[in-house]
């Protein structure tokens, strides 16, 4: 009997043990992914504030953002990327100039279905009264923990300098902002058994190719 319960005690300290490093693993994984996610995001920004001087950009950015696609000031990237300017190149032929490593730069495009460039609404800017002849935003970059924590919120000129403002003071210069839409889903990787990535049920309605709003009230 002792040497059952004995072996009943070694089996259990096992199981525990393989349970808690899988859960220790799991957590790790998804910090790393949370870390590689957050680096994309400001790669992207970075680039994106460089290429803010081209009027083309602004301009493109400028007219997306006011369709309101989201009902509100939002570009989806994936959407919006292969849309021509004036002069028949898309608007990411006209960012990815201003990378470094166009490669890399279009890897990170890839790896960020739901990648948003938001002009937000601020005393003196918005989409609506954007002067894209004279200004010319820095970008910033939403990070939903650093927000959580206190953190500043980290945003980058054309020159590449950053700027720490505050999650909680609205800017007072022209801004734009990188973020993750909360509005839309990628069916393809998102959606499943009708429920989104947050766990609420959901009523897909599409928007194009795998995008889908998440809700109709959000259908713009």
């Amino acid at each position: 009997m002792k040497i059952l319960n004995l072996l009943t005690l070694v089996s259990l300290f096992i199981f525990v043990s393989c349970r808690k490093n899988v859960s220790e693993k799991a957590e790790t994984n998804i910090s790393m992914k949370s870390l590689d996610h957050d680096r994309e995001m400001t790669d992207f920004a970075k680039v994106l504030a460089k290429s803010l001087t081209d009027i083309n950009v602004r301009s493109l950015i400028k007219q997306e953002a006011e369709k309101m696609f989201d009902k509100d000031y939002d570009v989806l990237y994936g959407l919006a990327k292969d849309l021509p300017d004036v002069t028949g190149k898309t608007l990411n032929e006209q960012i990815v100039k201003f990378s470094n490593n166009p490669s890399q730069f279009n890897s990170i495009v890839n790896q960020l279905p739901l990648l948003t460039i938001y002009v937000p609404v601020l005393d003196n800017f918005d989409a609506k009264k954007w002067n894209i002849d004279g200004q010319i935003p820095i970008v910033a970059v939403r990070n939903t923990e650093d927000r959580k924590n206190g953190k500043p919120l980290l945003a980058y000129d054309a020159d590449g300098n950053e700027i720490k403002l505050d999650y909680k003071v609205k800017p007072d210069r022209p801004i734009i902002v990188i973020k993750d839409n909360e509005r839309v889903i990628k069916k393809s990787t998102e959606v499943k058994n009708n429920l989104n990535a947050r766990g609420n049920e959901v009523t897909p309605v599409k928007i194009k190719d795998d995008y889908y709003f998440a809700d109709e009230s959000y259908n713009g």
